[in-house]
């Protein structure tokens, strides 16, 4: 009987923390942060639809990202209003899902701390501007993948291994986010 009462209060537990963790419109949700922190939010969105939230800074700089349903990096978010005020986030997504959003502290090599609120301003039908700028993002997206695949074929005539290898660390951090299989190559 104790097994059955600690194990349904471990799931009840997990429930609300999972819960806890799921953005809805007009529910604002208050935390801590600071270095080396990730903070991880759900949201279920439906085909062609827009987002809008805002992550209110009260004394920390955070970064604010958003994950496709197959957690690929949709977009990154930081104004240069400091440690304080609003990061914007507007995103038209084009599939339906449960998206992600991670908030992180910007800064992770000093020891600070502090608080921020998320809040959901808008779910709303995705208008055609939003759609192809999305689409845009994500064709250019594709292209710099592209392109950045293409280089180590281009930096074997490069003659110095150090400009080499450093050219090749530098396209792998950039691929890291978006394919990991590529980045490694």
């Amino acid at each position: 009987l104790l097994w059955v009462l600690l194990s349904l209060f471990a799931v009840c537990e997990l429930q609300a923390q999972r819960e806890a963790n799921t953005l809805q419109l007009g529910t604002p949700i208050a935390r801590t942060i600071g270095r080396g922190q990730v903070h991880r939010f759900d949201i279920q969105l439906e085909k062609e639809q827009f987002l809008q939230l805002v992550v209110d800074q009260k004394g920390i700089d955070v970064l604010v990202r958003v994950n496709s349903p197959d957690n690929k990096i949709l977009a990154e978010f930081d104004s240069p209003n400091g440690a304080d005020g609003p990061e914007i986030v507007r995103i038209a997504v084009t599939a339906a899902g449960m998206y992600g959003v991670q908030v992180t502290a910007l800064n992770q090599t000093e020891d600070v701390t502090g608080r921020y609120e998320i809040r959901v301003l808008e779910i709303r039908q995705a208008l055609e501007p939003e759609l192809r700028a999305s689409r845009s993002g994500e064709t250019l997206k594709a292209k710099g993948i592209s392109l950045l695949s293409t280089l180590p074929e281009l930096l074997s005539g490069v003659r110095l291994p150090q400009t080499r290898v450093r050219s090749q660390i530098q396209a792998a951090q950039l691929l890291w986010p978006v394919d990991e299989k590529l980045a490694r190559k």
